[in-house]
Order: C-alpha cells, then structure tokens, then sequence
C-alpha cells in the first residue's frame, strides 16, 4: 500500500492543475450544509454541478420514470442508446449522502451507457439528514430487487444486471451488496468509483489530502455524521463496508475499484482491494494520479476522466459480453 511520504509527493497532473486554478478564482467553495433546511444547498449544489453536464452525448436518450415501492416512488432516469445490448446498470450518484441526484450526474450516466452499450437506471435514492441510513441504501436495494418489472416497463432486454457507484453511491452499492449477500449473487459486476468504504479519518490519505483538493476531511466527517445518526451504526457492516467479514466480502462478484490519488478516500479504496486480494480474488483496482474526487464528473474539461471512463465502460462490457458466450 502506498506510504503517507508517496502520498505528500504527489502532485496534481497539469491540466487538474489549471482547472483547480480556474475553480479557485471563480471562489468555488463548497456548498454550506445546514441541517435543519438542506433546500438552498440542494438548489446551489445542483445549480454548480450542470457545468458538468454540458455537452451530453447526442447518441444518448434518457427518460424519467419512478419505482412505485413500500408506499413511495422512487425516481429513477434511464440513459439508453438507441439499440443497447440486454441487461442494464443500476447507477448511484455521488453527493456525500445529502446532495446530489440523477440530473447532477447524467453526463457520467449517459456516457457509461454510450460507453458499455448498455441502459443505465440512475436511481434518485432518499438523502441525508432527512433520510439518514438506512433509507438511500433501502431505495437502492428495492430497485436491485425489482429489477425486473423496472426492465419491462423501460423496455429493457433482459440480461445481466451491472451495479455502479460514483462516491457516496459507491459506499451505498458496496454496503448494499454486503447487506444482501443474495441480490450480490444476482449482479454480474461492480464498478466502484472513489467511494467511502470506512471512517478512519487518520488513514494516510485523509492526512496527506485532508485540505487543497476540493474534498475535505472535515467535509467527510461531516457527511458521515450526517448519514450515521447512531453510533451503533459505525460498527455495522451494512453501513460501512470495510468492516465486512471475509466470508461476506468473499460473496461480491467481479469488482472494478476506480481511485483518485489526490483523494481523502484514496486509502479506503487501497485498503479494500487489499482485503479481496488477500482472499485470493483478482479484483479490478484502476488509480489515476494527479487528480481529485470527483474528477469522473470533469469529463467534458479533462481528458484523463474521458480515459477513465472510457476504461471502465471497457471492463463493464468485457463482463457482460463474457456471459453471453
């Protein structure tokens, strides 16, 4: 695993260089959190996010819809290309567990299904601290679930299913297969991306990056003690992955783990492909240097998260075309 003294080395590759630069004189701060009415953040942080967006795949359609279940919708938005191989990917956005939705994230979505050739079901899970765990992980796992009524009425060919996470929706996907070690059984492949699979915030990336890269320490134990609202919660694997036991970690199936390596989350990826490795697994780990969390939605300014991305829809065809066969 990679040393604190690597991690204080590392510097952003140039053109992360000059788009941090560039946010920095626009004052691009994080969006202030304030619990008791999360309404103007959610507003400002979706507003700050189109910049992402622009442009969207003209190859890419998408449609909204919702997953009627346990006495509420689920609103899901589907990215489809115009003839998509069977099977899907059930995406979960990033935001920390209390931002984010499917439209903050479509520009990724619509790439990962104009990249995999497969529809994307980007599911607008309950957020934080209205809906504190376990309710984001809950939405997830009713639409693993009822998958199959969600690929007729989007007209979806059956086939295998694909989880992917981006951030927060990593930590949600991967605690969501270890809660449910029979919908991992049913999922073809994974794909991680950044995500908060533990909360040693003393880790050698929380210390190397804890400020000057977008992401902050202190941001992240914020989010955490936003979505864990019991301590009891922080003990449990079902809420925070890298406690897992072998046996249950063992039940994933093929993963691919994508890491930032200017990242306070770094060291949690690292340490989580340490623990499959030591199983014997052959997991997927990707880490691209020089850039920050969050840099797959950087896509249309930088060219390293188009190859990025471009390499992980590469690793999630190569898995379903493989059970085709």
């Amino acid at each position: 695993m990679r040393n604190v003294r690597d991690m204080h080395a590392v510097i952003p590759q140039p053109e992360m260089a000059r788009l941090l630069a560039r946010l920095e004189a626009e004052n691009y701060q994080p969006v202030p959190i304030n619990p008791h009415d999360m309404t103007q953040a959610r507003v400002d942080f979706e507003m700050r996010n189109q910049r992402w967006n622009d442009p969207m795949p003209e190859a890419v359609s998408v449609r909204h819809t919702a997953l009627a279940t346990k006495g509420r919708d689920i609103p899901l938005s589907i990215f489809k290309t115009a003839r998509p191989a069977p099977g899907a990917v059930i995406f979960g956005h990033g935001g920390g567990f209390v931002f984010g939705s499917p439209a903050t994230h479509a520009r990724f979505a619509a790439l990962i299904a104009e990249g995999a050739g497969l529809p994307v079901v980007s599911v607008d899970y309950r957020l934080a601290p209205e809906h504190p765990f376990p309710a984001s992980q809950e939405d997830l796992i009713a639409v693993l679930e009822q998958r199959a009524d969600i690929w007729r009425a989007a007209e979806i060919e059956d086939g295998p299913c694909v989880l992917i996470g981006d951030s927060a929706g990593a930590t949600l996907a991967l605690s969501a297969l270890i809660a449910r070690v029979d919908l991992a059984q049913e999922v073809a492949a994974a794909a991680f991306c950044y995500g908060a699979y533990g909360t040693d915030f003393d880790s050698p990336s929380y210390t190397a990056f804890s400020t000057g890269y977008g992401l902050t320490r202190h941001r992240m134990i914020e989010f955490w003690s936003l979505y864990l609202r019991e301590e009891s919660q922080r003990q449990s694997p079902k809420a925070v992955p890298l406690l897992a036991d072998a046996a249950r970690l063992a039940t994933l199936p093929p993963l691919y783990i994508n890491a930032a390596g200017l990242d306070p989350l770094l060291s949690d990826s690292l340490m989580l492909h340490q623990r499959l490795s030591d199983l014997g697994r052959s997991d997927t780990l990707a880490i691209d240097e020089g850039v920050v969390h969050g840099y797959l939605q950087m896509s249309n300014e930088l060219e390293l998260a188009r190859h990025a991305i471009n390499r992980l829809t590469r690793w999630v065809a190569e898995q379903t075309e493989s059970l085709s066969k």
